[in-house]
């Protein structure tokens, strides 16, 4: 059994490294391909949000761990950024995954609100879905899928795809669907579309919370 395996624990421990930034361009590759022996090797879940993980994974050990140099002449409170093709790669392929889960709800039974009514667990959010309607729902997920395939990588709509991406999978998460990790993890990929002015502000603010502490 996958829980039985023992590798599994190693990924969890070189992840952990790679979030505290230590040694990322070596623990990076190798929790990637651990990951994916651990799944795909054992052909539990592997048809849902693992093979884009891994994917992902394999993408951002591409990422550069430096910033760019500044240009000569730049103002002393300049912020140097980190440009690559492989975050934007992330991205078209996050818009990739919504594009074709938009494509396989083009059926008669999903767009009539019959499938996402069997999915739908009884409670509070169900009801709620029933006053509104199951169809009209069920045709909204879809359009919501649709411009999320072409917004998550539009720096111009990082604001309203943030909006409606985590909006959906929260819903996903309150309809009860059993999909594992794959809304949380979904939602944190929205810290890319993120601009870095507003990192930068918050590493400011914090910082000068945090100074005066240190003394």
């Amino acid at each position: 059994a996958l829980a039985k395996t023992p590798v599994l624990p190693l990924p969890a421990v070189l992840f952990a490294l790679v979030a505290q930034g230590a040694m990322v361009r070596w623990t990076l590759p190798i929790a990637t391909v651990l990951y994916g022996w651990a799944y795909f090797s054992s052909q539990l879940d592997s048809y849902q949000h693992h093979y884009l993980m891994c994917l992902l994974l394999l993408i951002f050990c591409f990422v550069p761990r430096e910033p760019d140099r500044l240009p000569a002449g730049a103002a002393p409170e300049a912020t140097r950024r980190v440009t690559s093709w492989a975050l934007r790669l992330a991205l078209i392929q996050v818009g990739i995954v919504y594009l074709w889960a938009a494509i396989s709800k083009i059926d008669t039974l999903w767009l009539d609100g019959t499938a996402l009514c069997i999915q739908v667990q009884d409670g509070w959010v169900r009801r709620l879905i029933d006053d509104i309607g199951f169809e009209p729902v069920a045709v909204m997920v879809m359009a919501t899928e649709m411009f999320l395939a072409a917004a998550v990588w539009n720096r111009k709509l990082w604001l309203p795809a943030i909006a409606a991406g985590v909006g959906l999978h929260i819903g996903v998460e309150l309809v009860g669907l059993e999909i594992g990790l794959f809304s949380y993890l979904m939602i944190a990929l929205y810290l890319l579309l993120v601009p870095d002015v507003v990192y930068v502000a918050a590493a400011r603010v914090v910082g000068s919370t945090v100074a005066p502490l240190r003394r």
